[in-house]
This record gives structure tokens, C-alpha cells and sequence, in this order.
């Protein structure tokens, strides 16, 4: 009888009470086991791939990771200073983590791949540990970290050695929120503290870290937890080290390319990326990098459809307020999917990593529906066995998605395939053609990306470069003086220029 009933009300949808935070340890070990197998089934291919895309600055061409004293200056600096250009991504963990990188494998792009998956498999834990924490629901936990672990539509964030900022940055954030919530339990102020240093960890890890104070006020609201204010002061210093240290590293330059669009013809498009998120995360297929600034028109299929999706969540999370850990997974994947929205203003109107902290409110809401039926009676095999199929097919669509990113011609070549019109892809391709020695493809790409963008300097300076191997001097002075016509502080384009005139 009394088993009975603590099954029972480990069961019930209603949060847990203060101070009942404790994994049990034989189901928290078996756990942690089946979620690091699973990371690793789904994410091992990955290691065999090369650098690719930012890859390029961030590690593979970029001075400033290859020693170690230079990490005091990563938290002055945005993250591509060490190549010379200013950006608005201010990440000095993520720098730090490469330097670490390049001290044990030089520039052997396993060695990245390897620890990117060591981030990815530490935040899976962390998924698990924190809905355990709010929840004290085992299938619940176990389920919606092993969904998280092996969903495809995390591979750009794993699978891409310069998307491991996401990764570092949910880990830091989810220990941040199972230490404060522990902190107000057990009211040790020692555990708020810790909660703190994680979030300073978060903030310096990618900026999305940044709106995790509103899911703390989310908390208390979904779950209905008193809010003390010395329980968010370590959090509130951390913002505070954050802003003080992030002003040290400059204004940001690098302007979003939806800037300069208005918000009402921006909102067609937040509707359309709302559609796609989450149809990506119940069927995720057709998945690709560079969705690009496309301004969606209210007519469109995507964008009626997301509309109505966005009537049909706030409906459900009415529906689910009296189911506080629904309630708050609702909540989680819409407040994370906001600053990503575009609302305000970013440089694409949707990219598959930003889903990577949203996702696990998806996740939690698939495992309670699932965890329900799980614990009716006569249902368990069934759920077992369906559960089971969905992780495998998940996972196996992860594998596929890995060798999408093992070199820069397929990567490029898939990308163009969805987005046959994008000039980056086009003069990437061309330069990657280039360096392989691949000359007659390289001058043929690079042609179209610039039949597409006519006034694309990079492109004219990457085929006067071609241009120069191929003996071609005068043409590649007309590209040079070109590049140099259309953006005057082109310095590379300036220097090429320069030493081919002076040897005609």
C-alpha cells in the first residue's frame, strides 16, 4: 500500500516539494549512463568532419587560440578580433574553450568534434537533472533529456565545431536554475552563489543566456514558488560582472540584416520560422544551414499556418495552467523561442541552433504526454516499445545529418541546393575550390555569386586571387580594382591590388 501511494504521487502533475530534490542513485546513474550511450551513438560519425564555414576564423585561421596567455584577453574582445574583425558576439568561454582545444590537438578537427560532443552530452545531463529537480518525475526526465540528446535538429549546434557555444551556454544555464531553485529550498545561500558563478559562466558562454531572468520570474509563476530577492542577488551580480566586462570589449559592429526592415513586415516571417521550429522538431527533415533574411508575405502557407499555431499555444497554455510542469515546458518554449524571433531584429529570420534551448520545452510537453499513457494501466509495453522507436528514428536521422557537415564542398554543395541563390555559400565554395587548387570550378562559382550580387567585393577579390594562379594578371587587377572601387576599406583587396600593379 504504501509503494502504491508513492508512485502515485511521484506521478501527479503538481511540482515537487522544498527540499525533495534528490535523484534516487541507481535510477540517476543508469541515466546518466543510457543519455552519455546515446550522445555517443549520435554524435561519433561527427568526429571524422572537417573545418567548415566560421570554423575557418574561429579556429582554423584565427592566432589568437594558439596559446593560452591569451585568454585574460578573449574577456576584451569580440570573437573575431583575432582575425581581424569586430562582431557583435562577445563569447570569451567559447574562445577559451578553443585555446584549450588547439593546447591538446593543434589544429586536428576531431580533437574539436570530440569536445564539442563532450558540451553536448554535459547539457543533456543537465536537461535531466534540472526537470528532475522542478519535477520529481522519472520517465518525465529520463525521457525529455534522451530526446534532447539524439534530436537532429541539435546537430548544428554539435555537429559544428563554431556552434558549440550553444551547448556551453544551455549546461551553464540549466545548473544556474537547479542550483538557485535548490538554494530557495534549502535557503543556503551558498547554493544561490553557485547558481550565480553558473550564470556568469552562461552569459560569457553566448549571449542567450541573457533572457534567463525571465524564466526565473516564469518559474515562480508556472510553479507557483515565493520569489525572495536574496535568492536572485548572486544572479543579479553576475549581470552586473557581465555588463561591466562586455562594454570593455567595444560596441558591436556587425548590424543584423533584418535591421533596416520594419517590424510589421518582419512579423509574416516570426510566424513562418514559428511554423517550421516546430515542425523541424516532430518531423525534422530537409535541414539546413542559411535560411537567410527571407521576408515571408501574410499569405503564405507557412505564415497562416504559424499564425494560427501561435493562437493554439496560447489557447493549450491556458488549457495546461492547472498542470504547473506542463504549464512551465509550454512557457519555456515560447519565452526561449522570443528573443529569437525577430522581434527584434536578427541576421536570419531562423537558424535550426537557435532551437537548442527552446526544444526541451517541446520535449518535456512529448515526454509528459507520453509518461501519461506510460503509467496507465495496460499501456506500458506499448509506450515502451513507442518510445524506444522514436529515440532510434531520431537518432538515426542525427547520424544521417552528421555528414552534412564533414567537408566544406558537401556542406556548401547542400546548403546551395536549398538556398541555390546565396552569395556567402557561392564565394565560400569559390574560395574553398581555390585553396584545393580546383581553379576552373572556383572562377565558375565565384561568377555566380557575383551574377547574383554584381557588387560583391569579397567575391571580385577571391577570383583576382584565382585569377593571379592562373597567370591571369590583367584580369586579376580589374577584379582587385574592383573589390576596391566597391568597398574602399578593403584592406586585403587593397594590399592585392597593390602588388600586382606594382609587378605588371
Amino acid at each position: 500500500m504504501g509503494t502504491d501511494r508513492k508512485n502515485k504521487s511521484n506521478d501527479r502533475n503538481t511540482a515537487p516539494s522544498p527540499g525533495k530534490t534528490t535523484v534516487p542513485r541507481g535510477f540517476f546513474i543508469l541515466s546518466c549512463m543510457l543519455l552519455m550511450v546515446l550522445g555517443v551513438l549520435a554524435y561519433s560519425n561527427s568526429v571524422k568532419g572537417a573545418f567548415v564555414w566560421d570554423d575557418t576564423g574561429l579556429v582554423r585561421d584565427n592566432p589568437a587560440i594558439r596559446s593560452l596567455s591569451r585568454i585574460p584577453g578573449y574577456f576584451h574582445q569580440t570573437i573575431f578580433e583575432g582575425v581581424g574583425q569586430k562582431s557583435s558576439f562577445y563569447r570569451p568561454l567559447q574562445m577559451t574553450s578553443y585555446a584549450a582545444d588547439y593546447f591538446l590537438w593543434g589544429l586536428s578537427p576531431a580533437g574539436y568534434h570530440l569536445t564539442n560532443i563532450m558540451f553536448h552530452i554535459a547539457a543533456a545531463l543537465a536537461v535531466f537533472w534540472f526537470v528532475w529537480t522542478i519535477s520529481e518525475k522519472r520517465y518525465l526526465s529520463l525521457i525529455s533529456a534522451a530526446l534532447f540528446t539524439v534530436h537532429p535538429v541539435h546537430t548544428e549546434a554539435v555537429s559544428y565545431i563554431s556552434g558549440r557555444a550553444d551547448s556551453m551556454a544551455l549546461f551553464f544555464m540549466l545548473i544556474a536554475l537547479v542550483f538557485y531553485v535548490r538554494g530557495i529550498e534549502r535557503q543556503q545561500f551558498s547554493l544561490s552563489a553557485i547558481a550565480g558563478i553558473s550564470y556568469v559562466c552562461a552569459l560569457f558562454s553566448k549571449e542567450t543566456a541573457l533572457f534567463l531572468p525571465v524564466i526565473v520570474v516564469f518559474y515562480h509563476i508556472a510553479l507557483n514558488k515565493k520569489f525572495r530577492p536574496e535568492n536572485a542577488a548572486a544572479m543579479a551580480a553576475a549581470l552586473v560582472v557581465y555588463a561591466l566586462l562586455r562594454s570593455g570589449a567595444g560596441p558591436a559592429n556587425n548590424p543584423s540584416l533584418l535591421a533596416s526592415i520594419g517590424f510589421s513586415r518582419r512579423l509574416p516571417g516570426t510566424f513562418a520560422a514559428y511554423f517550421t521550429y516546430l515542425r523541424l522538431l516532430i518531423l525534422p527533415y530537409g535541414q539546413h544551414m542559411e535560411y537567410g533574411a527571407v521576408i515571408s508575405v501574410p499569405g503564405d502557407l507557412k505564415v497562416v499556418a504559424g499564425f494560427f499555431l501561435t493562437i493554439a499555444t496560447v489557447w493549450g497554455m491556458y488549457a495546461l495552467r492547472r498542470d504547473k510542469i506542463a504549464f512551465f515546458a509550454a512557457g519555456w518554449f515560447v519565452l526561449n523561442f522570443l528573443p529569437v524571433s525577430n522581434i527584434y531584429p536578427l541576421n536570419a529570420y531562423m537558424a535550426e541552433h537557435w532551437m537548442y534551448v527552446p526544444s526541451i520545452g517541446i520535449f518535456m510537453l512529448a515526454a509528459s504526454a507520453m509518461g501519461a499513457l506510460y503509467h496507465k494501466k495496460g499501456f506500458k509495453p506499448a509506450v515502451t516499445v513507442a518510445t524506444a522507436a522514436l529515440i532510434a528514428f531520431y537518432l538515426f536521422l542525427t547520424v544521417k545529418q552528421n555528414l552534412y557537415w564533414r567537408d566544406p564542398v558537401t556542406f556548401y554543395n547542400k546548403t546551395l541546393f536549398y538556398n541555390p541563390r546565396n552569395r556567402r555559400m557561392l564565394n565560400n565554395l569559390g574560395e574553398h575550390y581555390f585553396e584545393r587548387g580546383r581553379y576552373d570550378e572556383a572562377i565558375a562559382t565565384l561568377q555566380k555569386a557575383l551574377e547574383i550580387s554584381p557588387n560583391y567585393a569579397s567575391a571580385y577579390n577571391n577570383l583576382g586571387a584565382v585569377y593571379v594562379k592562373t597567370g591571369r594578371k590583367q584580369e586579376a587587377i580589374d577584379a582587385f580594382r574592383r573589390a576596391v572601387n566597391i568597398d574602399p576599406s578593403f584592406q586585403d583587396a587593397k594590399h592585392n591590388l597593390d602588388v600586382m600593379l606594382k609587378q605588371r
